[in-house]
C-alpha cells in the first residue's frame, strides 16, 4: 500500500464521520466514477489532506476544472517544504530543467546517437556533453548506488530517480512513467530509452545530481513520415540505428510537427552532403514517405532537399521497395496534396 495510506484514511474518516458533507461533482471519469470536492464545516477536505501531507496533486490535475486550486496547490507546496509525511523525502528543485524555446532557427550542432525509440525518434546527445555524462555516472555510483533505499522510499510517477539499466548492469538517472505490474517503467533520462526495471534496482536521486538537465535531445526527422505498419516501422529504427549508431552526427533543429514534437535535420556527418541525411537513406529504401505538409512550408536549402527526397521515393515506388511494395502507399492522414 502507498506510505501513510492507513492514516489518512484514518484522517478523513475522523474529518467526515458523523458530520455534515457538502458534495460539488465536477466531472466524470470514464468508468462513470463522478469527480468533484467535498467540504466539511466549509473545510475543503482536498485542502486539508494536502496541507497535512497525506496526499498529493495527480499528474492530470487541472487548475481551471476546480474552485478551490490555487489553495490546493498553496496547501502541497507548503507540505513540501515542511516535508510532511508523503513528502518527507521531497527534493526542492528536483525537476529536469527543459531547454527553453527558441522563436528563431536553433543552432546546429554535432551529437552521437544515444538511442531511438519505438516511434522512431532519435535522442542524441551533444559532442561537448560527453565527458559530461561519464561523470554523471560515476557521480551516481559514488552517491547514489552505495546507499541503501530508506524503507518509506516509494517512487511515484514523475520522480526522478537512479535506476539499473538490465543491458549493461549500470546505474543512470531515470523518470518513473508509470507503475507496471512487473515493476516500473522508466526513462533514463540521458539517453531516451525506457525499460520495465525491478522496484529493487531503483533507488533515490541525490539532491546534488537532480538539478543538472537531462543531457540526452529528442527529435523527429524533418520533411519524412514514417510508415505506421509495425513491421516496417521497426525496419526503419533498425535501419537508423544502423546507419547512426557510433557515427559523427550533424543536428539541425527544424521546428515542431503538429503533434508537437521538436524535429531536426540530422546527418551522419560533421560537414554532410544532402545524401549524408538520415532522411534520404530511409526514403531511398522505402521506409519513409515525403511528408507533404512540411514540405510545401520548406524555405530556402530544404526546398532542395525536399527535391531530392521526391527523386528517391519516386524511385522507390518503381522498385516497390518496403512501403510501396503493393503500390502507392496512400495514408488517410495525409494532410495536404503533392
Amino acid at each position: 500500500s502507498e506510505p501513510y495510506a492507513e492514516e489518512a484514511l484514518n484522517f478523513t474518516r475522523d474529518m467526515c464521520l458523523q458530520h455534515n458533507i457538502e458534495i460539488l461533482v465536477e466531472t466524470q471519469d470514464r468508468g462513470g466514477t463522478f469527480i468533484g470536492s467535498a467540504w466539511v464545516s466549509q473545510t475543503n477536505m482536498a485542502v486539508s489532506l494536502l496541507s497535512n501531507g497525506y496526499a498529493w496533486l495527480s499528474p492530470s490535475f487541472y487548475p481551471d476544472r476546480t474552485a478551490d486550486a490555487g489553495q490546493m496547490e498553496q496547501a502541497e507546496q507548503q507540505a513540501k517544504q515542511s516535508r510532511l509525511r508523503v513528502f518527507e523525502h521531497y527534493q526542492e528543485e528536483a525537476v529536469v530543467q527543459q531547454p527553453q524555446e527558441s522563436k528563431g532557427p536553433l543552432p546546429a550542432f554535432t551529437a552521437a546517437l544515444a538511442s531511438v525509440s519505438p516511434d522512431g525518434t532519435l535522442f542524441v546527445q551533444k559532442s561537448e556533453e560527453e565527458q559530461r555524462v561519464m561523470q554523471l555516472t560515476e557521480s551516481i555510483e559514488r552517491l547514489c548506488v552505495g546507499k541503501p533505499a530508506p524503507m518509506s522510499f516509494k517512487p511515484r510517477n514523475g520522480d526522478l530517480v537512479v535506476a539499473m539499466f538490465s543491458a549493461d548492469g549500470c546505474w543512470y538517472r531515470a523518470k518513473v512513467l508509470k507503475r507496471m505490474p512487473g515493476g516500473l517503467n522508466v526513462s533514463f533520462i540521458d539517453f531516451g530509452n525506457t525499460e520495465v526495471v525491478d522496484e529493487s534496482n531503483v533507488k533515490p536521486l541525490d539532491p546534488a545530481l537532480a538539478s543538472t538537465p537531462a543531457l540526452s535531445q529528442g527529435f523527429r526527422l524533418s520533411l519524412i513520415k514514417l510508415s505506421k505498419d509495425d513491421e516496417l516501422l521497426q525496419q526503419a529504427v533498425q535501419a537508423i540505428e544502423s546507419v547512426a549508431m557510433g557515427a559523427p552526427l550533424n543536428v539541425q533543429p527544424s521546428y515542431r510537427d503538429k503533434a508537437g514534437n521538436p524535429t531536426a535535420m540530422i546527418s551522419t556527418a560533421e560537414n554532410p552532403v544532402v545524401d549524408d541525411l538520415i532522411a534520404c537513406v530511409l526514403v531511398q529504401h522505402g521506409l519513409a514517405r515525403v511528408d507533404n505538409r512540411q514540405a510545401k512550408r520548406a524555405e530556402g536549402g530544404a526546398k532542395a532537399i525536399v527535391e531530392h527526397l521526391r527523386t528517391l521515393e519516386d524511385d522507390a515506388k518503381m522498385q516497390h521497395l518496403a512501403m510501396w511494395r503493393y503500390g502507392d502507399a496512400g495514408d488517410s492522414d495525409e494532410d495536404e496534396p503533392r
